[in-house]
């Protein structure tokens, strides 16, 4: 956990857990994984769950919200399991249901929470959150390349209660094209129609998105981000529907000694914004 963290579009993270497991080319150079080690956590494993310390940091914030807010003028933004999934199959059911319960119970806090698994968050969180989406707790998805971006947006906007929702290119790999249909297998609608849960038919679904955040690899095996043109052209494209863009950092592979400062980026990239 941490009250500040390097991570720019936060204030702090909170890790409820730790450990993950690993499902697409966005988790071959994972930091968490590095830094995993220092806590005795193997990747690919059973995650381990944190200390009091952590979870306690939760109704702190809520405590601390209204000062937060005099300060600052906004709510703290707090990305919670920086360093696993929340909604890994691997982790306890019990630990993400107490975690749901704590988020509920601090709702002057903006929660962040990003997955590379949005096919497992509606038969994982509370029920009536499907119906009803707490504003303040916030879901994006993974998508580092198309494929990715195919394979879980879809996903992330068929959620019922209607989540804010957004996208982490973090790290981007190569231009994604946001304007596709995606198709879901028979399997899966065959389960949301045994679950009774009404799922969109296939749609072009960038406007849906609220937030977008674009990153490249840090770290001595970092790859390389698309062209600039290619990331240009992403921003301006979600950036026409009113979406808020963040660009964190640059590719460390390309700009090994400016990729985090911002005042370096080209001026076309250097925009942090938030829903």
């Amino acid at each position: 956990m941490a009250d500040l963290t390097g991570i720019a579009w936060c204030d702090s993270t909170i890790n409820l857990w730790i450990g993950c497991t690993k499902v697409s080319p966005a988790c071959d150079n994972c930091y968490a994984e590095l830094l995993g080690r220092r806590f005795g956590v193997a990747w690919n494993a059973t995650p381990k769950r944190t200390g009091e310390a952590s979870w306690g940091k939760i109704a702190a914030y809520q405590r601390s919200a209204k000062r937060h807010l005099a300060k600052h003028g906004r709510p703290r933004r707090v990305f919670i399991n920086s360093m696993s999934d929340f909604f890994d199959n691997q982790a306890e059911d019990a630990w993400r249901a107490a975690g749901c319960i704590e988020m509920e119970r601090a709702p002057d806090v903006i929660f962040i929470l990003v997955t590379k698994r949005p096919q497992n968050v509606w038969k994982m969180v509370p029920k009536h959150w499907l119906k009803e989406w707490p504003k303040h707790i916030w879901l994006l998805t993974t998508a580092e390349n198309q494929e990715q971006y195919d394979r879980r947006v879809g996903h992330l906007l068929s959620i019922p209660g209607r989540p804010l929702a957004g996208i982490s290119m973090e790290p981007m790999l190569e231009p994604i094209h946001p304007h596709r249909s995606i198709s879901y297998s028979a399997h899966e609608r065959a389960e949301w129609c045994a679950f009774n849960i009404k799922k969109p038919v296939d749609r072009d679904h960038v406007n849906e998105l609220s937030w977008i955040i674009i990153g490249g690899e840090s770290g001595r095996n970092a790859r390389a981000m698309p062209t600039d043109d290619e990331i240009a052209a992403a921003i301006r494209l979600f950036r026409s529907g009113g979406r808020a863009v963040f660009v964190k950092q640059r590719s460390q592979k390309t700009h090994p000694h400016t990729f985090k400062q911002f005042e370096a980026f080209p001026k076309f990239m250097q925009i942090r914004s938030h829903p």
